[in-house]
């Protein structure tokens, strides 16, 4: 896909409309069920830590962060509030403006971007961690998938890493395509895998579960096989 192709905006303003229905259906399932994403998201946090902490980028430090599709830069706090980023730059992107600006009003200290992940506007290998978080499933045009991986692979320096966060299976949502391990792998290609987990369960299954209380969410997440996404640590070859 090049720069100038109609089809971008076509597949971008289909995404900006699938998000803004998707979030409405979160947020009235979480009013029905206001413990789900807390407990979700607090185990998925979890997870990022122990594969974090075992491969020594814990305490973030003085690194430079970028998150690609960071909403309003929850994840970004986070690394600032309880990873121990303490220096470094923390930036985000997002396709919806709203979001952005909300972040911005409410997160001083991030530096928060309006525009799409195919068209980062940092220079080459700017940052030493770069995540995503349920992007590239939201992204049914290959071409602009392809765009986005590009563009989170110049970003990072050598011997940096992509944090990756995302289904690699959801039958039931025609609006979302299965990242599996092998596509991740070909998005990165010569990268090295540093770890590959499955984590968290479909949302489907946690807003029922929900509904019996967090401790059902911890059990079945215990169990794994009805855990629907990848965590992967990816590592950029060193110069």
């Amino acid at each position: 896909m090049t720069r100038d192709d109609p089809g971008r905006s076509e597949a971008l303003a289909r995404i900006e409309r699938v998000y803004r229905m998707r979030m409405l259906r979160r947020d009235n399932a979480d009013a029905r069920v206001p413990d789900r994403m807390d407990r979700t998201d607090a185990l998925k946090q979890a997870a990022y830590a122990r594969r974090l902490s075992k491969h020594q980028l814990m305490p973030l430090g003085r690194c430079d962060v970028l998150d690609v599709g960071c909403q309003w830069g929850a994840w970004l706090a986070w690394c600032r509030q309880a990873w121990g980023h303490d220096g470094g730059r923390l930036c985000g992107i997002d396709l919806m403006r709203e979001w952005i600006d909300k972040g911005k009003a409410r997160y001083d200290f991030l530096d928060l971007r309006h525009g799409s992940g195919d068209r980062l506007p940092w220079d080459d290998e700017t940052f030493d961690l770069v995540h995503q978080g349920m992007v590239f499933s939201s992204v049914l045009d290959a071409d602009l998938r392809e765009g986005i991986a590009a563009e989170m692979r110049r970003m990072v320096r050598p011997g940096g890493h992509v944090l990756w966060y995302d289904f690699f299976f959801n039958p039931i949502n025609r609006d979302t395509v299965g990242m599996t391990y092998r596509r991740v792998k070909r998005y990165f290609p010569g990268w090295t895998t540093m770890a590959r987990d499955r984590v968290t369960l479909a949302p489907p299954l946690s807003r029922v579960l929900g509904r019996i209380g967090p401790n059902a969410i911890d059990l079945l997440t215990s169990l794994r096989f009805l855990n629907f996404h990848y965590l992967i640590l990816l590592r950029k070859p060193p110069a």
